[in-house]
C-alpha cells in the first residue's frame, strides 16, 4: 500500500489507536506484514494483526513464533472478510466488484483458517463480533468501535468545518472505495425525485460511482474524483447532508459508524441505511431510512431539518471521547491502567 493513511481501514483501526496510545507514553508502531517479514522486530509486548488474510503463507509460523517468545497476539477486523461459500458469494467482491466467485470463495475460506490462529480478537461492531463467534466459538472477542483521534478533532476545530455557512442545500455522497454503485442505487430514485422537486438542491458525488444517464448529465449533479482523506472534510463541509445508502447484506450489516463520525465532524446531517453500529450512535438530526419510501421522505421532505450548528465550539452530537476510546482499548488488549509503558505493534 503506497499511502496507508488513505485507506479507511488502516486509518481507523491502526493509526487512530496508535496516536492515542503514543500520546499516553506507549510505544506503538504501524507497519505492513510484508515490511515486518523483511525486517522483523520482536521487542514489542503486543502484536495486532489487522485484517489478517490467508494469502501470506508465513503468517501461521509468525504467529506461533511470537507466542513462543511470550508475546501477545490479536487479530482485528472491521469487515466481514472470512466465512464459507454463502458469505463469500454475497460479499461486495463478487456482488459489486466483479471478482471471480471461485477465487473469492477460496479467499474467504483461507481467511477463516487464519482467524482460527488467534484466540483473542477485536472487532469494530457487534454484528462482526457475532460472526467471529459463529465461526470461532472459543475466541475471546471484544468490540472496539471506531473513533476520532485528538489530531483530527483539533483540526476540525481549527478549520471550523462544522461552522461553515451553507446557503444552498447540497447533498453529498462520498464513496471511499470502488464497488459502491449497487449501494448508491438504494437512494438513486429518491435523489432524482428530490432534484426534480427542489430546484435549489444540488448533489455532489465524490469517488468512483456508476450513475444513471439522468443523473450523469444532470446540471445540478457535480462529480469529483476520489480525494485524499485530509481533503475530504473540506468538500463535505460545503454539504448540508451526507448520504450513506447500503444494500441490505450481511457484509453491510457488519459495517461501522465511520460515516456518522465523518458527517458529524463536517457539521452535516447524516442520511444513512440503519446498520446497527450507526443506529447505536446517531443523533436526533440524522435520518435512518430503511425502505425506499423512507429514502424519498429523508431526501425530499426534510429540507431545513439539517443538523444545527454546534454551540461554543462543541459538536451537537457526542463523538466517542478519546479518553474513553483509549480506556476501552487498554481493557481489550490487557494494557495496564497504571500508566506503565507497553510496547505494541500493528501489522
Amino acid at each position: 500500500m503506497d499511502r496507508p493513511l488513505d485507506d479507511p481501514s488502516t486509518r481507523y483501526r491502526c493509526y487512530h489507536s496508535a496516536e492515542v496510545l503514543q500520546a499516553q507514553g506507549h510505544a506503538c508502531h504501524v507497519t505492513s506484514l510484508h515490511a515486518f517479514l523483511r525486517a522483523p522486530q520482536f521487542d514489542h509486548d503486543l502484536y495486532i494483526f489487522h485484517r489478517p488474510e490467508g494469502s501470506e503463507p508465513q503468517l501461521p509460523d509468525l504467529v506461533a513464533g511470537l507466542r513462543s517468545l511470550g508475546r501477545q497476539v490479536r487479530a482485528d477486523y472491521d469487515d466481514l472478510i472470512f466465512g464459507g461459500r454463502d458469505i463469500a458469494l454475497n460479499s461486495p467482491f463478487v456482488r459489486s466488484r466483479g471478482k471471480d466467485p471461485d477465487r473469492i470463495i477460496v479467499r474467504y475460506r483461507r481467511n477463516l483458517d487464519v482467524l482460527h490462529l488467534f484466540d483473542r480478537v477485536t472487532v469494530s461492531t457487534e454484528p462482526l463480533k457475532d460472526q467471529v463467534l459463529a465461526h470461532h466459538p472459543n475466541a475471546q472477542v471484544e468490540v472496539r468501535p471506531n473513533f476520532i483521534p485528538p489530531s483530527l478533532l483539533k483540526r476540525a476545530e481549527e478549520a471550523g468545518w462544522y461552522k461553515r455557512n451553507r446557503p444552498v442545500r447540497r447533498i453529498g455522497y462520498f464513496a471511499g472505495t470502488k464497488g459502491h454503485s449497487r449501494d448508491f442505487r438504494v437512494a438513486e430514485h429518491a435523489l432524482r425525485y428530490c432534484l426534480g422537486r427542489e430546484p435549489d438542491t444540488r448533489l455532489l458525488i465524490v469517488g468512483p460511482v456508476d450513475l444513471s444517464l439522468r443523473l450523469r448529465w444532470h446540471r445540478r449533479v457535480e462529480r469529483q474524483p476520489l480525494v485524499p482523506y485530509e481533503e475530504m472534510f473540506e468538500l463535505m463541509s460545503h454539504c448540508t447532508d451526507v448520504i450513506a445508502p447500503l444494500e441490505d447484506t450481511l457484509f453491510n450489516r457488519c459495517k461501522s459508524r465511520v460515516k456518522y463520525l465523518e458527517a458529524t465532524l463536517a457539521g452535516c446531517r447524516l442520511i444513512a441505511t440503519p446498520v446497527p453500529d450507526i443506529e447505536a450512535i446517531a443523533g436526533e438530526g440524522d435520518m435512518l431510512p430503511r425502505e425506499e419510501a423512507a429514502w424519498f421522505m429523508a431526501c425530499c421532505f426534510a429540507k431545513g431539518a439539517s443538523r444545527k450548528r454546534p454551540q461554543k465550539g462543541g459538536f451537537k452530537h457526542p463523538l466517542p471521547t478519546t479518553s474513553q476510546a483509549a480506556k476501552d482499548f487498554k481493557k481489550t488488549c490487557d494494557i495496564p491502567e497504571n500508566g506503565k509503558e507497553c510496547n505494541g505493534k500493528y501489522v
